[in-house]
């Protein structure tokens, strides 16, 4: 019922950082409490930082990312989303 919740309020309101920072905390914790989260986790994390999200916005998520990735993530995963952060950054200094 929560996941709805917050589905709908990122879908209503997608440039809202600070939902999705909620939202992300609390998937976090339930990754800590039942360990079965992290496919969750990481498919909110590739969809918030596909937005037109402020440089500082999205360094704060693509920095969470990071830490996820190296708390429960590979070397791979690691380098995913350092390229989405590289790509991130060319995107900005073209415009």
């Amino acid at each position: 019922r929560g996941r709805a919740i917050f589905e709908g309020l990122v879908s209503k309101f997608p440039k809202r950082g600070d939902i999705w920072s909620v939202y992300i905390d609390l998937e976090r914790l339930v990754q800590r409490r039942a360990g079965n989260n992290l496919p969750q986790l990481r498919n909110i994390f590739d969809r918030v930082t596909t937005l037109s999200l402020s440089p500082k916005v999205m360094q704060g998520f693509l920095t969470r990312y990071m830490e996820l990735e190296k708390e429960y993530g590979t070397q791979q995963t690691q380098q995913q989303v350092h390229d989405r952060a590289v790509q991130y950054v060319d995107q900005k200094c073209a415009q």
